[in-house]
């Protein structure tokens, strides 16, 4: 007996018309603007081998991923990321390209969410990687692209900023032994969750000093420079005061320009994936929290596969963007057509010729009567709400319909 031929998997679902519609219109916005700003179009294979995804300490948990098999046995993955197969494609097919080189994708990730009900294993990303440029001219150009992105696609958008090297920095010196990954682990996840009083009673397993007391504090350093200078007040240390006097040289230049209104200044924020190294932003939707973009600078990730180069970049989860309220999107509501075209019986070709007349003048949207008569076309014309018919026999004939 089948059990599930009537249903979708586990954090996945259907689109349906006004959604795709979206989508599409979603994607085209954030396509004309990465070529506008001189990026180029890669897609890779939806499914990779396992080991992509599974290199050095950069990898992607296990779990996380759809696996299965080829004809030869060997273990492949569902892209359960879009940068790592990046990463390889430079790495190999552009391995010789002249440096930078900017690249846009749109295409779906699909990753199993950990211990989260109703979120979605798959998402339409849409996002960019600069290969071979390092810096901070680097970095605002990778800044300012997210945010032009953002701005056009959704009404109120916030970009939060961190440093990758800052957190990994204080992680490395709190005294938790090195073997002891699961701990570690476990404080980056309360961090990410802004989970206070879970990371403060985890704390109390080791001794105190200042970087515990810094991490302590963690969740609640966001804003703008106050966030440096308490920073700086808890924790006295040259290898962190060099990864802060960067980002506060960003966060100054970006507030200069006139975009501090956008920006927010996070030195809790941990990325997902644990290869980013430098800056690292992520934006959200302020009525919903919902984070719609994610990325920052990844210079070792390419070493992985034979190619030191630097490299940073983002990614847009349209499908967040797509959830959220200012779109409004009524997933059950079919496009109305302009005209409904109807043939007397006989003049089937004619209709269908005229047909093509009229799409090749204009943006008129038809559709073709399938009706066995006029009576029957002009009750379908009126349920689905099309105000105009056009009957095809030796001559044709304009009926306006009134809803």
């Amino acid at each position: 007996m089948r059990k599930y031929h009537k249903l979708t998997p586990v954090g996945t679902g259907d689109l349906l018309f006004a959604q795709c519609a979206k989508l599409r219109e979603l994607s085209g916005r954030l396509i004309a603007l990465y070529n506008q700003m001189g990026y180029s179009e890669v897609q890779t294979p939806v499914v990779e081998y396992y080991e992509v995804f599974k290199s050095g300490d950069f990898g992607i948990p296990e779990e996380s991923m759809y696996k299965l098999t080829d004809k030869h046995g060997r273990l492949l993955a569902i892209r359960p990321d879009n940068t790592l197969p990046i990463a390889r494609l430079i790495s190999t097919r552009l391995q010789k390209a002249k440096k930078p080189i900017r690249l846009y994708y749109n295409q779906k990730i699909y990753r199993m969410a950990k211990n989260k009900r109703g979120q979605n294993h798959s998402s339409m990303e849409s996002g960019v990687e600069v290969i071979g440029a390092g810096g901070k001219r680097a970095d605002l150009e990778l800044i300012f692209t997210a945010l032009e992105a953002l701005s056009a696609i959704v009404p109120d958008f916030r970009l939060e900023l961190g440093y990758a090297d800052f957190f990994h920095t204080l992680v490395e010196k709190l005294p938790i032994p090195k073997e002891d990954k699961e701990s570690r682990e476990e404080v980056r996840e309360l961090i990410e969750g802004k989970n206070y009083a879970a990371l403060s009673d985890k704390l109390k397993d080791f001794e105190s000093n200042q970087y515990t007391e810094i991490m302590r504090r963690l969740p609640r350093l966001f804003g703008g420079d106050e966030v440096f200078e308490e920073a700086q007040r808890l924790c006295k240390d040259t290898e962190i005061d060099a990864h802060l006097g960067y980002l506060h040289t960003i966060y100054h230049e970006l507030v200069s320009a006139g975009l501090g209104d956008k920006i927010i200044v996070d030195l809790g924020m941990v990325q997902r994936n644990d290869y980013y190294n430098g800056i690292i932003l992520r934006g959200y939707i302020p009525d919903t929290g919902a984070i719609v973009l994610r990325g920052g600078r990844y210079d070792g990730l390419l070493k992985l596969f034979g190619e030191d180069a630097p490299a940073i970049g983002f990614g847009i989860s349209l499908d967040e963007i797509l959830r959220s309220p200012h779109n409004n999107v009524d997933m059950n509501e079919r496009p109305v057509p302009d005209c409904l075209i109807h043939a007397d019986d006989g003049f089937e070709l004619k209709a269908l010729k005229y047909s093509k007349e009229l799409l090749s003048g204009d943006k008129t949207r038809i559709e073709y009567s399938n009706s066995s008569s006029r009576s029957q076309a002009l009750e379908y014309a009126e349920e689905l709400g099309i105000y105009k018919i056009i009957f095809i026999n030796n001559d044709v004939e304009v009926i306006e319909i009134e809803h």
